[in-house]
């Protein structure tokens, strides 16, 4: 199998790894930016998916919090998604996605990120302290968060 990416057009759409969720931050996610998966069933609004509707949400998406970053699955928004409606998310384990990081530390290709408290970007992560989600691919030292290719593990790594 070769490399995956999991890209910002359909040109780069993959299905399997971009399932469908509903949005219960309370606002618009934004392209790129990183949320939490919410159990299926915490909220009354939360769908299913069936064999007779696979388009259907498959749980809720979430603002990232504390206990997200220490041992939820993160997943990054595909596309704009309007609060309570349902939209594509990208989720995996070791696939190349574009995600917002923020380089006001700088951060290095190579350098694994991690996912910040109320945040949609991600920051540099201390390597052997900080559980990161994602290790960043090109170079950003902008502090504004801007897109960037990151391979991502929706599970988190040490």
């Amino acid at each position: 199998m070769g490399k995956r990416t999991i890209g910002l057009s359909n040109e780069y759409y993959d299905r399997n790894e971009a399932p469908r969720r509903t949005n219960k931050t309370g606002s618009d996610t934004v392209v790129g930016g990183v949320y939490s998966v919410d159990l299926p069933g915490d909220d009354a609004d939360s769908q299913t998916s069936s064999a007779a509707d696979p388009n259907k949400s498959q749980g809720n998406v979430t603002a990232v919090s504390t206990a997200d970053i220490a041992a939820g699955e993160l997943i990054v928004a595909e596309e704009i998604v309007a609060d309570d409606a349902d939209g594509r998310f990208c989720e995996g384990e070791g696939v190349v996605v574009n995600v917002l990081v923020d380089g006001t530390t700088d951060v290095a290709a190579g350098d694994p990120v991690k996912a910040q408290n109320a945040s949609t970007s991600v920051i540099k992560a201390t390597v052997g302290t900080d559980r990161f989600h994602g290790i960043c691919l090109v170079a950003q030292t902008s502090s504004t968060p801007t897109l960037c290719p990151v391979l991502w593990f929706s599970s988190g790594r040490r």
